[in-house]
């Protein structure tokens, strides 16, 4: 069952990159998996985002681990080396192969696209934009998130330790509030129970509770701050958006299979300029 899922769920869906500042100059690159595969994320000398599968094209090794910067991608085992934009610059005695066109040899890319400044990718080439799936998404996330576009992205993601359950489990939890009175007494404390409600989309379910009280056993904010909610936008398969009571803010949460009964978190968050 788990190798169906990865090959018919996540390496057929689209998948958090994380936001585009994680790589904001050319040369940056972070590597992700995603089921049975994995891909380089990178900016190029052009500045455009472009993603590929982490694999030399020649005896298949793995090109580069974590993050970092490079002004070319050089594999490890035999030194091939790619440029930036995925093409084959240089490849040892390829010059004494008959008929080797080197064009033939770049790296396999990886659709990306970005929505609302995070980096979204899909394994499938041909398949509908992110856009054209989640088509009410941002519409609703502008609606709930004033000011969304002058927001600034912490520096980094956030990791916390692995969960030892399987990522379905994970997923059923977070798409209700049924747990949320014993489990998040503090959260039930922030906002009005009495006016959650669930819309459920293709794709997305949307969840609104209304805040009341900015003097709460959660955390206290500012009465005149203009969000007096909290929204949660759960994406199929894996992701979580979301804005809280307070000053303006935005956050992603993903869950990411890792095997079959454990499940790695990550998380991203937006927030004013100088706010807390």
């Amino acid at each position: 069952h788990y190798a169906r899922e990865e090959k018919l769920i996540f390496e057929r869906s689209w998948m958090s990159v994380g936001h585009a500042s994680l790589i904001p100059k050319p040369g940056d690159y972070m590597v992700r998996g995603v089921g049975s595969q994995e891909i380089i994320v990178l900016r190029d000398n052009e500045g455009e985002v472009r993603a590929y599968y982490n694999v030399c094209r020649h005896r298949a090794h793995r090109l580069v681990q974590g993050s970092g910067c490079k002004q070319a991608i050089t594999c490890p085992y035999h030194a091939w080396t790619y440029e930036l934009n995925g093409q084959l610059r240089h490849a040892r005695n390829s010059d004494k192969v008959l008929d080797f066109t080197p064009e033939e040899f770049g790296l396999v890319p990886v659709r990306v696209e970005e929505f609302l400044g995070f980096l979204m990718f899909n394994l499938e080439l041909e398949t509908d934009s992110f856009a054209t799936l989640f088509p009410t998404l941002e519409a609703e996330i502008r609606e709930y998130t004033p000011g969304l576009d002058e927001l600034v992205p912490d520096p980094h993601e956030v990791r916390g330790g692995t969960l030892q359950c399987n990522w379905k489990i994970l997923l059923d939890n977070c798409i209700e509030c049924y747990h949320c009175a014993p489990a998040h007494p503090a959260f039930v404390d922030l906002v009005n129970m009495d006016t959650y409600r669930i819309v459920c989309s293709d794709l997305h379910t949307t969840h609104v509770v209304d805040s009341t009280k900015s003097s709460n056993a959660a955390y206290d904010y500012d009465p005149g701050n203009s969000v007096r909610h909290a929204v949660f936008w759960h994406l199929w398969p894996n992701i979580t958006l979301g804005v809280l009571p307070g000053s303006p803010n935005f956050g992603a949460f993903c869950f990411d299979p890792v095997s079959i009964d454990v499940t790695q978190p990550r998380s991203y968050s937006l927030r004013e300029p100088g706010a807390p």
